[in-house]
Parts: C-alpha cells; structure tokens; sequence
C-alpha cells in the first residue's frame, strides 16, 4: 500500500527516517529493554515476588527516563543529523518531531519487556498483531489523505497506538506493589544497565550501519534509491524475522531459567537451531528463486530493481537463522 500510495521516494523516506529514529532510540535505551526481560524471567523463575515488584518498578522509570533523554537528544541534533543524511536542513523540524516516537517507544518497550518476562506468550502475540493492524489502517489514512507529507504524524500515530496496546496488556499483569524511592530505582537499575550496554553496543553497530547506509545511498545516488533498497532488505527480512521473532518471545525467558543447568541449555540451543532452520530454509530459498515476482506483488513495476539486492539479502538472512539461536547464549548467562 505505501508503494503505491507514495512510490519509491515515500519508501527511502520512511526507510532513512527510521534509521534516524532507530540509531538515537538505540543509543538512549541503554539495552535495558532485552536486560529487563532477564531480569523479570529470572525473578519469575525464583518466585520472588518482592524482587519481581522491585523490577518491574526500576524497569517503568527507567524506561520514561531514557525515553525523555532519547527524545531531547533527537531534537537537539536535528539539524546536525538533517544536513548529513539530506544535505541540508529540510528535515529538521520532521526529524525533531520523530523525538516523540523515540519517547513513546521507550515507554512501550518497558511494557512489552515485561509481558514477555513473564512468559505471557499469548498477550504477546495479540499485543503485536494489534498493533500492527492499527498501526497500518492509521498510516494508509495519512498516506492517503497526505502523501509525503503524512509519512511523519504516522509514524507518531504508530509509535502512540503501540504504547496503548502494550500499557493495556501490561496493566492486565498481576504485580506486586513495593516502595521504592526513585533513587532506589536508579541504584536498582545498575544491574540491568551493565547488561543492556552489551545489547546496546550491538544494536548500536547494527544502528549505525542501517543509518550510514541510507545517508550515502541518499547522498550519493537519491531518496528513491533509498526506496529500493529498503524495499529489498524490508522483504528480505520480513519472512526470516517473522520466524525468529516468534521464537524468541518464549525461547529467551526458558533460556534464563535453565541457564544454569549447561546439558539442559545445550539441548535448547540445539532445538531451537534445528527448528529455525526447518522453519525459515523452505521460504528463504522460495525467495530467492522467485525474487523478481515477490517484488510485483508487494510492491509496483517501479520497484523491479530491487530484486537483484533482494536475492543478496536472503544470503545473509540464512546467516542470521544459524547464529541467532547461539546470540541469547550470552544474554540468558548474563554475560
């Protein structure tokens, strides 16, 4: 629908935006997010209600605080960030705008960290499916009723109907009430920080490469080069991240609990390797073969060019179904 309605140029557009949205919201989140679910996993697991409280508690403001500093941080270097991704400052009054879906997604984040801590696999689910139904009928309004120009208030009306599914979901969780100042929350919240800048150094590579690659796409070649390509890569991963995802959301929390148990962690990486090979092989190969006609039909004829990326993409998606089981290693041992 948004190639449609808005063509290649709208595609590079929301592409580089979210890059922009994407690095920022990575560098102010400190990990905390993927730490909390450690956390919340490991104290369920324990049945330690008063440190599932305390958690829970550190994790929500914690994540209102990063969100705030995401936010500023954004709208303080829009300029800055406009001229180097644009060449010139267009932008910045968009780019300072999208701080507020920085702040919100933080916030959101902090809920989904702990429906997914507590295993609630279903509310999951429903809270994604949710969210993507509203988030797209919302953004084809804006496409439609505004073109380019409404790419910016639907991604703010995206990352708001995500912070209300998730809070509504998570309000639903029973958890136990604790006093704590909010200088105990900080001091509490040492231990997930420390493990979230791991998570965060790597998602900040990952951040910085999808940013780079736009800014010079952009700079170098046009906005709808960049619509190409994030056409290709947003393919190329839709179909290998719907596998992972979905594992992920109860592979990690029953990773944490066995952590300390090596046969019985063994043996869940080794399922869960053999499972997402299963699962994603068959449809990467299917991609690949038929490359140029998955491009026709999500997308337009405008956008054929991008197959040949796509069938590059693929490869390295078949990388990451081999070493994305071994990844939560790491993370489930707290190292």
């Amino acid at each position: 629908f948004v190639a449609v309605l808005i063509g290649p140029v709208g595609v590079g557009l929301i592409g580089t935006y979210q890059a922009i949205t994407g690095l920022v919201g990575t560098l102010s989140g400190l990990g905390i997010q993927s730490s909390a679910v450690r956390n919340v996993a490991a104290a369920v697991a324990a049945g330690q209600e008063q440190e599932i409280g305390r958690t829970v508690l550190t994790l929500r403001r914690v994540a209102l605080l990063t969100g705030l500093a995401g936010c500023l941080l954004l709208v303080a270097f829009a300029g800055p960030l406009s001229r180097y991704t644009f060449g010139s400052t267009e932008h910045a009054l968009e780019i300072a705008l999208l701080g507020l879906t920085v702040f919100l997604g933080h916030v959101a984040g902090g809920q989904i960290a702990l429906v997914q801590g507590m295993r609630r696999i279903g509310d999951l689910a429903r809270l994604n499916v949710l969210g993507a139904v509203s988030g797209t009928v919302v953004a084809l309004a804006f496409y439609t009723a505004m073109g380019l120009a409404g790419i910016v208030p639907a991604l703010l009306a995206m990352a708001a109907f995500s912070l209300a599914w998730s809070w509504s979901f998570a309000r639903r969780i029973d958890v136990p009430k604790v006093n704590m100042t909010w200088g105990e929350s900080i001091h509490a919240a040492g231990g997930m920080v420390r493990l979230g800048l791991a998570f965060m150094w790597n998602g900040l590579l990952v951040a910085i490469v999808a940013y780079v690659t736009r800014a010079l796409i952009t700079r170098e070649i046009s906005l709808e080069a960049v619509g190409l390509y994030a056409a290709a890569f947003a393919l190329s991963g839709m179909f290998v991240n719907f596998v992972l995802q979905a594992m992920s959301a109860d592979y990690y929390p029953r990773l944490t609990a066995v952590a300390d148990d090596h046969e019985k962690l063994n043996r869940l990486v080794n399922e869960q390797s053999e499972i997402g090979l299963l699962l994603a092989i068959p449809g990467l190969l299917l991609t690949l073969s038929l490359a140029p006609w998955i491009i026709r039909i999500f997308y337009t004829a405008e956008f054929l060019p991008a197959a040949v990326l796509l069938q590059w993409f693929i490869l390295g998606c078949l990388g990451r179904v081999i070493s994305w089981p071994l990844g939560f290693v790491m993370l489930a041992l707290g190292k």
